[in-house]
């Protein structure tokens, strides 16, 4: 073996700089523990009907949101301090004559956490940031109402890097149920 090569593989073995040999902080990751006197509510469902979109120069399309989870933190003051929330994005060629050549989005999940919450009236409006790994870039807004000792949230999913008539808007309305508290 040359003496170039034998420096190559050399260089190869080492690397170049240090792994972190420290563990993420448990107090601040996604499975950080809520703070004392946090209720958590989740809510799925599993698919939102099928919306279309698209259509007059383009094919016609359908979106459907499915396997969808949604979870929020509300304090002990009532002022909501997380939330998260996925859905797997399915779109799907509506029938066209003549046929489209044109393929969908293949199915992916999109991620999307609280980005802001404000009270409306005795409710709340959240707004959610989508994930930059989510495709189509999409965002989700929340009305969220309580029901009892539950919530109901009414979910609007956006499509935003398109102009209409490519754009999309999917809803539904979903259950939350109180899954525990802080302590």
């Amino acid at each position: 073996m040359s003496l170039a090569r034998v420096a190559c593989v050399a260089l190869l073995v080492s690397g170049c700089g240090n792994v972190s040999t420290e563990k993420p902080d448990a107090a601040t990751g996604p499975d950080a523990p809520l703070p004392a006197g946090t209720k958590l509510y989740r809510g799925s469902l599993a698919a939102t009907q099928e919306f279309d979109f698209g259509g007059g120069e383009y094919c016609n399309y359908t979106i459907t949101l499915r396997q969808i989870d949604l979870e929020i933190g509300i304090n002990s003051s009532g002022t909501v301090i997380a939330g998260t929330s996925q859905a797997l994005v399915v779109e799907g060629i509506a029938f066209t004559d003549p046929p489209c050549t044109f393929d969908p989005i293949p199915a992916n999940v999109h991620k999307f956490t609280l980005a802001s919450a404000s009270v409306i009236g005795t409710g709340y409006a959240l707004t959610f940031t989508g994930n930059t790994m989510n495709a189509p870039n999409t965002n989700l807004v929340l009305n969220l109402q309580a029901s009892g000792a539950s919530f109901v949230a009414s979910a609007t999913w956006h499509r935003t890097d398109q102009v209409p008539p490519l754009d999309w808007t999917a809803s539904a309305v979903l259950s939350l149920q109180l899954v525990n508290s802080g302590s």
